[in-house]
């Protein structure tokens, strides 16, 4: 039979675990917030490369064709991921989304890159080859090194397998505690989207020009890219990570809830017991010195 010391020590847990997921979910929400707002920073830096990628195209006819890549049919990939856990079938639901995409169960491909060990773990229970992981940043102001050492890896990546496809998959935040897995195609660049960069006109009335050889500013733009393409891919899947955990947290909390109500109404009724019982020794107590008394 449970005793009052019992409880007490059931509810003191209880209200200790409470205490800690409230906490867990104060700094899910604070963190949504700060990637979110990385990844909106690279908004107005993006619109800035794509004005180059544009005054680029206009000025350089041979750059579609020479973008092509030949004689390769090579295919990569790059998975973000989480480190940490209690963020519900966050990892599961984007290894999933990304194998649908590019096929499982060890098809060749020739490079695959995670962010997180828990993806890691699930790509190899799926007969992947994970041949690097990336340390996932602890915040935003690790996004930008590790941006910086995915890049180092691609560039080594391309020019050693001559990938012709590279893309990257992340969960990116819809609203509230929600999110849903994308992909992006890093390479090869959309033909299409340079196309219509050509085609848009240009606000200013003169066209900047490019007098450099068009090769290395064509390398420098792909390169910051790259960065921008990373950086958001990393703010996203940090964000949505968050955003599942907070939904995690906000479960446990409701269910810690229930649980510390229903201690607390067995508490109270063993207490009242335990009352009731001592009411009773000292009522039959005294009856019995009564008792004595009338002897």
């Amino acid at each position: 039979m449970e005793t009052l010391e019992s409880l007490r020590r059931h509810l003191e847990g209880a209200e200790d675990l409470q205490s800690v997921v409230k906490t867990m979910k104060a700094i899910a929400a604070v963190n949504i917030r700060q990637y979110e707002e990385a990844a909106d920073a690279l908004q107005e830096y993006s619109e800035t490369l794509s004005m180059g990628f544009q005054v680029l195209m206009k000025q350089e006819a041979n750059l579609p064709e020479a973008l092509r890549i030949k004689d390769s049919k090579g295919l990569g990939a790059m998975i973000f991921g989480s480190e940490m856990g209690m963020v519900g079938r966050f990892n599961e639901e984007i290894v999933e989304y990304a194998l649908d995409k590019i096929g499982g169960g060890g098809n060749g491909i020739p490079f695959l890159m995670v962010t997180g060990y828990k993806v890691a773990s699930l790509l190899s229970a799926e007969k992947m080859d994970v041949q690097a992981t990336i340390s996932q940043p602890g915040s935003v102001d690790g996004i930008g090194s590790a941006t910086e050492e995915v890049i180092l890896e691609l560039y080594d990546w391309w020019r050693d397998n001559r990938l012709a496809t590279i893309y990257l998959f992340y969960n990116r935040r819809v609203s509230g505690a929600s999110y849903e897995p994308s992909q992006m195609k890093l390479l090869p660049l959309d033909i299409d989207w340079l196309n219509q960069l050509k085609r848009r006109d240009w606000e200013s009335g003169s066209l900047p020009q490019i007098t450099a050889d068009w090769r290395k500013v064509f390398q420098g733009f792909l390169r910051q890219y790259f960065y921008v393409s990373i950086y958001r891919a990393f703010a996203e899947s940090l964000a949505s990570e968050n955003a599942s955990r907070l939904a995690s947290m906000q479960a446990a909390e409701k269910n810690i809830e229930e649980q510390l109500q229903e201690l607390n109404t067995r508490y109270n009724q063993r207490r009242q017991d335990s009352v009731t019982s001592e009411l009773l020794d000292i009522a039959s107590g005294f009856e019995a010195l009564e008792g004595e008394d009338t002897e």
